[in-house]
């Protein structure tokens, strides 16, 4: 036990003073660290975040249970009164949702009677208000378009559904949501409600939908009346509202390995650095070690002094990197609005995610620095010494 406290102690101390000795070199290698493991941190908080605040306001997007829905708007409007005929189901929206474009902004168009906006949709309104009963010419917009159009209360705007009619209309913004997510320019649920009527109108489409949205009552199995639907509609494709979140999480989790793949990148170049560092300070100690087998030292001692420097600077960058990588977690938080991501992704320390960042640190590091330590211990003491 004596043995191993003072082969630490000699390990740490001849660490601390190599260190001191060629401080840039140390400085530069621990860069290299602290630039990979922030990388790392930085990318898997923003994620995190970001899976968090998109499931939140996935779950907050629409209010449904099942839904029957086409690739096509082909579905006939006429079966919302079968469909409220089967045993369980609580309430039933006719809905279409489109590719469109708003003002400037290319986003989702979804139709929807004025009774279901209120029950089956989630909506913030941030600004203005939702429609009144027997208005018509009318449409919400999301913050997302609100700020691309620079858009103000009461304003006309042209309307537009993509690949389906090139008829334009222009109706008046009485509100802007916060509840739609979205990317600016993009269509991922950023976009607006108006009537169903105006948009059948306008794509010529009258009677039909893409979506049926049912409610359940409470009691009853969603398999249940999921299989009643079925033997009704046969040919109908009926999904569970979380069979949707679930498939837009696993969007989500490969975009987070992609992000997680550019940090091998950085953490490729922490293991060149540190195996450049361990190379070049077993080669500028070789006499040293001869002198400290010939005095009884072994292989082991050796291996374990060089690997002890390793571990310090892995310590130290790790560290630095965590730290450092929740501070970056905010500018890409920030770089990521500037972009314009409509969502306030919410950046908050993970334990896990530090833990981790350490984790790779010193296991890049020991790694790297096995083999060049290895071989430095394993020379023989004659040619350590002969060694210029």
């Amino acid at each position: 036990m004596r043995r191993a406290i003072g082969l630490i102690q000699v390990a740490v101390l001849f660490s601390a003073r190599d260190m001191g000795t060629r401080k840039t070199r140390t400085f530069l290698t621990i860069l290299a660290i602290v630039v990979s493991v922030s990388t790392l941190v930085a990318l898997r908080t923003v994620g995190v975040g970001m899976h968090a605040e998109v499931e939140k306001q996935l779950r907050g997007l629409i209010s449904a249970d099942l839904i029957l829905l086409s690739e096509e708007i082909n579905i006939p409007e006429s079966i919302v009164g079968i469909v409220k005929q089967v045993p369980g189901v609580k309430s039933v929206a006719p809905v279409i949702f489109i590719t469109g474009k708003v003002g400037i902004s290319r986003c989702y168009l979804a139709g929807v009677r004025m009774e279901d906006l209120r029950s089956f949709f989630n909506l913030t309104v941030t600004k203005g208000r939702l429609p009144y009963p027997n208005e018509t010419d009318f449409i919400l917009v999301d913050e997302s378009i609100y700020l691309d159009n620079r858009v103000f209360l009461g304003k006309y705007l042209p309307v537009k559904a993509l690949y389906i009619s090139s008829r334009v209309e222009y109706l008046k913004v009485i509100g802007v949501s916060s509840s739609f997510l979205g990317i600016r320019g993009a269509s991922l649920f950023s976009g607006a409600a108006l009537p169903l009527e105006k948009l059948q109108e306008m794509i010529s489409r009258k009677g039909y939908v893409s979506h049926i949205l049912v409610k359940i009552e409470e009691g009853y199995s969603l398999d249940t009346v999921r299989n009643e639907l079925k033997k009704i509609f046969p040919e109908a494709n009926i999904v569970q509202q979380k069979d949707i979140f679930e498939a837009i999480m696993k969007v989500l989790k490969v975009i987070e390995s992609v992000l997680m793949a550019i940090t091998l990148i950085g953490l490729l170049v922490a293991a060149l650095g540190v195996m450049n560092t361990m190379t070049m300070t077993a080669r500028e100690h070789i006499r040293e070690i001869g002198i400290m087998k010939a005095v009884g030292a072994d292989s082991t001692h050796i291996l374990v002094i060089f690997l002890t420097e390793a571990f310090l600077m892995s310590v130290i960058g790790g560290i630095l990197g965590i730290i450092v990588g929740y501070i970056e977690a905010h500018f890409v938080k920030l770089l990521l609005l500037k972009m314009g991501l409509m969502m306030d992704i919410p950046i908050f320390f993970v334990p896990e995610i530090g833990a981790l960042g350490l984790f790779v640190a010193i296991s890049i590091s020991l790694l790297s620095a096995f083999y060049p330590s290895w071989s430095a211990a394993k020379i023989r003491p004659l040619e350590a010494l002969r060694y210029e």
